[in-house]
């Protein structure tokens, strides 16, 4: 996007009831003027109209005035904010929202609350193959997780029950996220001079992911309870905060002397957080995830997100493009030192 196009968000709500509903609309400042972006009720992508047939708004109080006089239905001005994103921007395998038709449409709203689930996850386009093939491994991991419990009893009496087929399963997991989180960081401009990441580096992306705020559970399983693999993760023990994680390094360099540690409740956590990295790349409300995955993961906890933070589609003046995270990318830096 332009640097002179900054997309806002205006809010309007109606609180004369319990729970408040609200609307939302798009506009678009070029050159001082102020567009409305419209979102089609079918497609995830926007186009960018007027006040009318080649005429702009004349500032933000026009704009303002002119909504609640199209809805008509008794909302008034709550707020703008300046969205994070320019329109079709999204950052390189890093999940947000999709601002969508059911924001500009009459939702549940709770006063200083962040969104749920009003809106449609981000369209799986340039990265479709990709994550296909994640989905396909964690799928064939987790049919090595049901074989186990062919003989071992999923039951909290054996989570420290340990063999070689949960420390497969635990190296196994924790390989494809080794991967993810290596691909997260290099696809955002996140360089190494020796190409050698390691959680050091993986736990810079525990709150743009925000990935210690999901909670799985089995869903065959749920006397098992919830698991949330990142939850503790901690940037002063970035290994051994995660102990899922810790356990996989000690099994794959020793596993002699640590084979204990290639227990049942490792096997799990490991395979969840498999799942969750999945889910903070790419969402959860898409297609692809509800018809592999929707009826083996009940999803208790997601994180929130502000609606400044929610993409926004692209439109026919603006083609999808991915971008670097601005804390992530230090290719800059990487290249003054040389």
């Amino acid at each position: 996007m332009k640097k002179n196009e900054t997309v806002y968000i205006y809010s309007l709500i109606n609180d004369s009831g319990f729970p408040s509903t609200q609307c939302n609309f798009l506009f678009v400042r070029k050159d001082d003027k102020l567009r409305w972006l419209v979102l089609d009720k079918n497609i995830r992508s926007c186009c960018i109209i007027g006040k009318g047939i080649g005429i702009d708004f004349d500032d933000i109080d026009d704009f303002i005035n002119y909504i609640p006089h199209l809805t008509n239905l008794g909302f008034k001005f709550q707020e703008v904010r300046e969205s994070l994103h320019g329109i079709g921007e999204y950052y390189n395998h890093i999940y947000r929202p999709v601002f969508s038709y059911k924001l500009q449409d009459e939702h549940i709203a709770f006063k200083d609350q962040p969104y749920r689930q009003e809106y449609d996850d981000l369209a799986i386009i340039s990265e479709r193959n990709e994550y296909i093939r994640y989905l396909r491994q964690l799928e064939i991991i987790f049919d090595e997780l049901t074989n186990v419990f062919m003989v071992i009893e999923p039951s909290s009496d054996n989570m420290n029950v340990y063999g070689n087929a949960l420390r497969n399963i635990i190296i196994l997991s924790c390989t494809e996220i080794d991967a993810m989180l290596r691909n997260i960081l290099k696809s955002n401009g996140y360089k190494k001079a020796n190409d050698n990441y390691s959680t050091n580096d993986y736990i810079k992306l525990k709150d743009i992911l925000k990935i210690n705020e999901y909670e799985l559970s089995l869903d065959f399983f749920e006397s098992l309870g919830s698991f949330s693999p990142f939850k503790e993760w901690d940037k002063h023990n970035p290994t051994t905060s995660i102990p899922w994680y810790d356990a996989y390094n000690k099994i794959k360099h020793n596993r002699d002397q640590n084979f204990v540690f290639a227990c049942l409740n490792n096997a799990i956590n490991s395979i969840v957080a498999f799942a969750i990295v999945l889910m903070a790349q790419y969402g959860w409300d898409n297609a692809i995830w509800k018809q592999k995955f929707a009826n083996i993961f009940k999803i208790n906890k997601v994180p929130r997100w502000n609606i400044e933070e929610f993409y926004i589609p692209f439109s026919t003046e603006h083609p999808q493009v991915a971008i670097n995270h601005p804390n992530l990318d230090n290719t800059t830096t990487l290249t003054e030192k040389k």
